[in-house]
């Protein structure tokens, strides 16, 4: 089905948040294209999948050959017969820590598997992060480490930052052996990002350091991370993440009504209307582009570079879908929860534009 595409109201939030612009057209005439229904369900005849029995993975080592600490995370599918499908890394902690041994282990963990009106169904777009996390390690970095970490320190007041990315990035694959110093590293990476005009890879470092399913950072360091997590998901225009960021913070220390992430928090709150329009800013760097959409309809604009296909990866359906910047795509409800990924030329940068319901259904 053709229709015009109308201009939205565009989310704009910080020192320029009582003003607001239209967000461009995707095209003059644009496909809305509804995705298709699975039938239609109460959403309280639907269960996902529930864990029964975890193959567990046992500590990599590290080179003095003592247990290292670090994670997996995986993406797979939970088949109707309670077993998993299409296991893939999607994270991996440190850098070149192996992941062998964990893609196998998930391969045979056993599920209670997801049910539709009480039949038994496929289920994907399901996550586990793998943790090593040695009981007799404290949460701080050794003193081998600490002085390599304050040479980095010394490269950041120098304002030497290239070179100080290059020794984050060489003590993340050879010396970081503990959960904290990866914390450590990844944080002061997401600085470094930030100096060099580099936000998404900012974002995935601030990310990892910050991951609510590893504690890496005690929560003085967990707090200052948070803040700058906040910061740059504004700026990259995940909404939604910023605001659970800033309550992970708030749980964390009591913070004053003068504090500046509590304001800039309170004003995303009332700017995140309905019937305003979202701009997620992406890149693909050496990998594709992964994105959790907190609305059902979305398009592209501002593509600069080449993007090859998309991915939907829904709990109940998985789907190629052609690229083309005059197509917006509808998701269904009863697709379920969905990561969006985008195949691209290295360095392309485009912007994911989330629509209000309400302009979508028009």
């Amino acid at each position: 089905m053709l229709k015009r595409v109308r201009p939205h109201q565009c989310l704009r939030v910080g020192a320029s948040a009582d003003r607001s612009r239209k967000v461009l057209p995707l095209g003059t005439l644009a496909a809305a294209l509804a995705l298709g229904a699975v039938g239609t369900v109460a959403a309280q005849d639907i269960t996902p999948p529930e864990l029964l029995e975890r193959v567990e993975v046992e500590a990599p080592k590290n080179a003095f050959g003592m247990p290292a600490e670090g994670w997996v995370r995986v993406r797979y599918s939970v088949l109707a017969d309670g077993t998993t499908a299409d296991v893939r890394v999607v994270d991996v902690m440190p850098p070149k820590m192996g992941t062998k041994n964990a893609v196998s282990a998930v391969q045979k963990w056993k599920f209670k598997p997801a049910t539709v009106g009480g039949q038994p169904v496929d289920w994907h777009n399901n996550e586990s992060v793998i943790v090593f996390d040695q009981e007799n390690i404290p949460l701080e970095p050794s003193q081998f480490f600490a002085r390599g970490y304050g040479q980095i320190v010394n490269l950041v007041t120098q304002q030497n930052y290239e070179r100080a990315k290059r020794q984050t990035t060489t003590m993340l694959e050879s010396q970081a052996s503990r959960l904290n110093e990866i914390g450590l590293l990844q944080a002061q990476a997401a600085m470094l990002h930030v100096a060099t005009s580099d936000l998404h890879d900012a974002y995935d470092a601030i990310l990892r350091a910050t991951d609510p399913e590893v504690v890496t950072l005690n929560d003085p360091e967990l707090a200052s991370a948070l803040r700058y997590r906040f910061g740059i998901e504004l700026e990259l225009g995940r909404f939604e993440s910023a605001l659970e960021s800033y309550a992970r913070l708030a749980a964390i220390e009591e913070l004053p009504d003068d504090d500046a992430v509590k304001q800039q928090a309170e004003a995303l709150r009332q700017a995140l209307r309905p019937d305003a329009a979202i701009e997620v800013k992406g890149r693909v760097a050496r990998e594709p582009w992964h994105y959790k959409p907190t609305r059902r309809t979305f398009g592209f604009k501002d593509v600069n570079g080449s993007i090859r296909g998309l991915e939907l990866e829904c709990n109940r359906r998985r789907q190629t879908l052609e690229f083309s910047l005059d197509v917006e795509w509808t998701i269904p409800e009863s697709w379920g929860a969905c990561t969006v990924t985008v195949d691209a030329r290295r360095d392309t940068t485009f912007t994911l534009v989330e629509l209000p319901a309400v302009a979508a259904s028009q």
